[in-house]
């Protein structure tokens, strides 16, 4: 009976069955390519809508690297902001003139040299990027801040006292 089902649906040695099933295997390997690419022009599209920004932001923290080094007395720690500096502009410079495929892959190129320096400073960047989203949550709170801390008083002397504390009580 297996067998008259298999001759009858066609699948199996030779069959339809084979056809329908690479038809299947053609079509999805056209939606995912479809997809991939659809994904990686898309951040390419972020990324250069974005590279101006960041090389602005990049730029502005080697002016004030170099500020804080006239600042200094001439040593050690100015020549150090200095060349700080001169690095982190010329990281500005080389962001502005690649597009995303080659920031990419000089990251991977960096990672593999130096994989500790890597994960350090990924794990900073995740470090700074948590304390901006914090504050910055924070602050966009502030504003509800004041009806939100008379909830919680409430709450707590709701909670010390054992019983409801109605908000029109002092």
């Amino acid at each position: 009976m297996v067998g008259e089902l298999d001759r009858e649906s066609g699948i199996g040695a030779g069959g339809n069955g084979e056809t329908v099933i690479e038809s299947a295997k053609s079509a999805v390997r056209g939606v995912s390519s479809a997809a991939r690419d659809v994904a990686r022009d898309r951040a390419q599209g972020l990324f250069e809508s974005n590279k101006a920004a960041a090389c602005a932001g990049i730029h502005s923290v080697a002016n004030a690297l170099r500020q804080a080094s006239d600042d200094m007395d001439e040593g050690g720690f100015a020549q150090a902001a200095r060349r700080a500096a001169d690095k982190v502009e010329d990281f500005s410079r080389t962001l502005e003139q690649r597009d995303l495929g080659a920031v990419i892959e000089a990251a991977e190129d960096y990672a593999r040299r130096q994989p500790l320096v890597f994960i350090g400073g990924a794990l900073a960047a995740g470090f700074a990027l948590a304390r901006f989203l914090k504050a910055s949550s924070e602050r966009r709170h502030e504003g509800v801040g004041s009806e939100a801390s008379a909830h919680r008083g409430e709450s707590y002397r709701a909670v010390t006292t054992g019983g409801y504390v109605s908000p029109h009580t002092p």
